[in-house]
């Protein structure tokens, strides 16, 4: 009975220091790093999605660009504009 009471009582105190014990401390320069990666993440997805709708859009079916989808691809994937072309 009293090794319960001991565990219980470690247990609690383990719990209390914890979160004070654990705790990350991050350097500036990780932080830094950090907001430039998702700095250029968000540029890069901006950047490069009207590249991708275009591309998208050529292999879409339909005559119209005004009819896409917003997301790319989403209509489907056909090469009958390159077999046209061709």
């Amino acid at each position: 009975m009293a090794e319960r009471v001991l565990n219980r009582d470690f247990r609690a105190i383990h719990r209390e220091k914890a979160p004070k014990e654990n705790r990350i401390k991050r350097s500036p320069a990780e932080n830094f790093a950090r907001i430039f990666v998702l700095v250029f993440t968000l540029t890069s997805l901006i950047v490069l999605y009207p590249l991708v709708y275009t591309v998208s859009a050529a292999f879409t079916p339909g005559n119209s660009i005004s009819n896409l989808s917003i997301i790319p691809f989403g209509n489907g994937f056909t090469l009958e504009h390159y077999e046209r072309l061709f």
